[in-house]
């Protein structure tokens, strides 16, 4: 008996080892990339804003195949729902490796976003399903403490790469490593008991949406963390040009910002793991989450009209990082507990709505002429609409699930 619980104990940790392993390696795929954009530009001769579209397009990738990841998971279960993502991205990056024109570089990086829903969808609904309310914030806490990593390294390590190899063979490598952690993913799968639909019963899927959607108590949860998100991901597409282009800073001192600003993020989930061991965790979370978003929302406001140097600016960047990182995980949590559908279908729709959000903070970063300046005044924006949702919806009620 203790034998199998010690084995079933090993499968679960080689399993998020692998999971974290391949949501940093899907991130990288963007974060690397960045640094490359005018060497792409130059290649398919086309404009550099043209060139950054792509980093969109990933994330558009994601958001659309997003809300179909759900029902092939409920219909073909978590691990072969897993698997089919990864050699999709594998594929996907094999096309961005090959590709000569900038059509199919494009499509290719569409692809490798789509991969994202079903990755993540089967993935964490594992975590979810396997573990009870607080076990799973505290491991997806730690393993977002480390996803991270990516956007702090991951335009640093791009700059560095370029320098030495061809930007395309960026892609071969993300080829061959996720390959390997497909086959990794085939013996070292936990078990659940998942219910599986004998069929993709259109109309039913659609009902389902219309039923979260209906779910204010789940969609303000939802739309609060995907508010947070698209913070994140504005800070990580813009970066470059506030610290480089703008500020005329080095790589090397860009570098040292996002480690600062990454490392800040991860201390913020480490913290919320270790908040889910609180004897009085509604109390807890209701106080943390709205301390938090206050903090971030006066913080920003307060920057936009500041003249402030940029070493100083960074540091307060990550401390809201770190206010982030705090809530992040418990809000997505919180999400799925007020959800009246299954946690797949759940954790899909969520998904969807956060890289819908992503997308868009793509599109503003494209649009606006972006300094640290508007960076705050835009990123205080995100946070009041946070806040604001989240008090509207601030009911905090967590179960265990067995």
């Amino acid at each position: 008996m203790q034998l199998g619980k010690n084995h079933n104990t090993c499968i679960q940790f080689i399993f998020c080892c692998a999971l974290l392993s391949l949501e940093m390696l899907i991130f990288l795929s963007n974060d690397m990339f960045l640094p490359a954009v005018h060497e792409i530009a130059a290649k398919f001769a086309i404009n550099q804003a043209s060139a950054q579209q792509s980093v969109t397009l990933w994330f558009i990738g994601s958001a659309m195949v997003q809300l179909m990841s759900g029902p092939l998971d409920e219909r073909f279960g978590h691990k072969k729902t897993l698997i089919a993502g990864i050699l999709n991205f594998t594929l996907a990056s094999l096309v961005c490796f090959y590709a000569t024109d900038y059509t199919i570089f494009s499509i290719g990086r569409f692809f490798e976003g789509a991969s994202v829903g079903l990755i993540l969808t089967a993935g964490y609904s594992l975590i979810h399903e396997t573990n009870g309310s607080i076990k799973a914030i505290k491991i997806i806490s730690i393993m977002r403490a480390f996803s991270i990593i990516p956007a702090a390294i991951g335009p640093t390590v791009g700059a560095i790469f370029i320098t030495f190899f061809n930007w395309q063979s960026m892609f071969l490598w993300f080829t061959l490593l996720s390959f390997c952690l497909a086959i990794i993913f085939y013996f070292y799968t936990p078990q659940c008991k998942q219910t599986l639909s004998t069929t993709i019963n259109v109309k039913q899927i659609i009902s389902s949406y219309l039923r979260m959607l209906k779910c204010k108590q789940m969609m303000g949860y939802a739309i609060s963390s995907t508010f947070i998100l698209m913070l994140l991901v504005f800070w990580i597409v813009e970066s470059v040009k506030i610290i480089i282009q703008h500020d005329q800073q080095s790589i090397k001192t860009y570098g040292i910002i996002q480690c600062s600003v990454a490392l800040m993020l991860s201390v913020g989930s480490m913290f919320a793991a270790k908040v889910s061991k609180s004897s009085n965790l509604k109390l807890s979370i209701a106080s943390i989450l709205s301390i938090n978003f206050l903090c971030m929302t006066l913080g920003y406001a307060l920057l936009s009209i500041m003249e402030v140097p940029i070493s100083l600016s960074a540091i307060l960047v990550g401390i809201t990082f770190l206010c982030s990182g705090t809530i992040s995980e418990i809000l997505n949590r919180l999400a799925i507990e007020h959800s009246p559908e299954s946690v797949g279908m759940s954790n899909s729709f969520i998904i969807a709505v956060r890289s819908i959000g992503a997308s868009v903070a793509c599109v503003i970063g494209g649009l606006v002429l972006i300094n640290m300046k508007t960076f705050f005044a835009i990123s205080s924006i995100y946070t009041f609409i946070s806040l604001f949702i989240f008090i509207k919806y601030k009911k905090v009620t967590l179960k265990e699930i067995s």
